[in-house]
C-alpha cells in the first residue's frame, strides 16, 4: 500500500513539473535522446529517471512545447523525427531548436545539413518551429581540430550505450550510428570503425541497469 501511495504521489509530482515547465528537452528520437543525455544510472526506476525512454513516454503526452538540441544524431533524417512528433504527439505545438556545442551538427555531411534546413521550411506550416540565429544557414566545418576530436571522443565515451541496442550500433549499414563514426573519420581517418565499436564495448557495462 505504501509503495502504491509513493507511486501515485510520484506521478502527480511529475505531472505538475511537466505542466509547470515551459519546455522539456527531447532530442527528436527517443533512443537517441536517451543515448546522448546523461542519466542517473543509480536510479533503477527509469520511469522516474529524467531523459530515459520510459520517462519521455510518461511526460511527452502532457507537453505542448519541447526543445531539441540539434546534434550529430538529431540532425540526421530530421523529416522522420518531425513526422513522428506530429503523428504520435499531436499535443506538441511548438519546437525550439538550438545548436549543440558538445555534438556540433556542423561536423555532419553537407547534404544532411541541407536536408535539415529544407525540413525547417517544409514543416513550419504544420508546427511552430523556433530556432536560434544561424540554425537555418548551417555550413559544414572544413576542419576538425585535435581538441574537438578529443572532446567528441569523450562525449561518445559518456553515452548511455545499451546492450539491447548493440546490434544496431555495430551495423555499418545503420545510417544513424555510422554517421557518428563518419563525423570524426572524414576529418581524422585514423579513427577507424573498429575504434568506434571499441568505445561502445568499453562502456556498455556502465549502464547495466538499463540492459534488463
Amino acid at each position: 500500500m505504501y509503495n502504491e501511495y509513493r507511486t501515485c504521489i510520484g506521478r502527480m509530482q511529475r505531472f505538475q513539473r511537466v505542466r509547470n515547465n515551459i519546455m522539456i528537452k527531447y532530442d527528436a528520437h527517443m533512443c537517441h535522446h536517451e543515448l546522448t543525455n546523461q542519466i542517473d544510472e543509480t536510479n533503477i526506476d527509469s520511469r522516474r529517471n529524467m531523459h530515459s525512454c520510459d520517462w519521455l513516454e510518461d511526460v511527452l503526452p502532457n507537453q505542448i512545447a519541447i526543445t531539441i538540441e540539434l546534434t550529430l544524431l538529431s540532425i540526421d533524417r530530421f523529416d522522420d523525427h518531425i513526422e513522428h512528433i506530429l503523428s504520435d504527439y499531436p499535443n506538441i505545438k511548438k519546437i525550439h531548436i538550438y545548436n549543440s556545442t558538445r555534438l556540433d551538427p556542423r561536423y555532419s555531411c553537407q547534404s544532411t545539413i541541407d536536408n535539415f534546413i529544407k525540413s525547417l521550411q517544409k514543416y513550419n506550416n504544420h508546427i511552430d518551429i523556433i530556432y536560434n540565429d544561424g540554425i537555418d544557414s548551417l555550413i559544414r566545418h572544413e576542419e576538425m581540430s585535435a581538441s574537438v576530436f578529443d572532446a567528441l571522443l569523450l562525449e561518445y565515451n559518456s553515452f548511455m550505450w545499451s546492450v539491447n541496442e548493440y546490434p544496431c550500433y555495430i551495423d555499418k549499414d545503420n545510417a544513424y550510428y555510422r554517421s557518428l563514426w563518419l563525423s570524426i573519420n572524414v576529418y581524422h581517418q585514423e579513427f577507424t570503425w573498429g575504434d568506434f565499436i571499441k568505445i561502445i564495448d568499453d562502456n556498455l557495462s556502465l549502464y547495466k541497469y538499463y540492459t534488463y
